[in-house]
């Protein structure tokens, strides 16, 4: 009777210790999925950010350009007024 008692204890305790490494673990890759996806979101954000900081720079010195173009020589004939 001892050795059925010890048996069906020492199962119990296996099994449980068993379903609670598993959990862990599992908890442990969820948390790091977790992390992985926030720091992909803060990459597209910042990517987003620079990418329209360039384009409003590009939007910017394009308005620009179209006035040094009127300032060189070579192209004074493009104009009627002179």
């Amino acid at each position: 009777m001892k050795k059925i008692f010890f048996t069906l204890v020492a199962t119990i305790l296996s099994v449980t210790s068993f379903f609670s490494s598993n959990r862990e673990r599992n908890q442990s890759k969820i948390t790091d999925y977790e992390s992985y996806i926030l720091q992909q979101k803060d990459q597209n954000l910042v990517l987003e950010q620079a990418t329209a900081e360039y384009n409003m720079l590009a939007d910017h010195n394009s308005h620009y350009s179209h006035r040094s173009h009127y300032s060189h020589r070579s192209h004074y004939s493009h104009y009627s007024s002179y």
